[in-house]
């Protein structure tokens, strides 16, 4: 006689995240190895001045995270923010 299995046995009973998700720095303070990256940018929002950041660099350095927090800093909510990735926008 086969084992039945329910629905509930197969899917999770909560929602996954990432880990990158999950462990993102919040704040300024909290991103690590981007030091001068956090600098020019805490300087540049504190001056209230218009300035344009080009973020380069391999997968996993930290872009989308300073994005975030650097939005969250001009005062966009989460719901402002939009995250495009070019590879699969082309």
């Amino acid at each position: 006689m086969a084992k039945k299995t329910t629905k509930a046995a197969i899917e999770p009973t909560a929602p996954t995240k990432a880990l990158h998700v999950t462990y993102r720095p919040r704040k300024w303070d909290e991103v690590v190895g981007q030091a001068a990256a956090v600098k020019a940018m805490e300087r540049m929002i504190a001056g209230r001045k218009s300035q344009t950041f080009l973020l380069t660099g391999p997968s996993g350095c930290g872009k989308t995270t300073l994005a975030r927090i650097g939005a969250m800093a001009w005062g966009c909510g989460a719901s402002g923010i939009v995250e495009i990735v070019a590879a699969t926008n082309s």
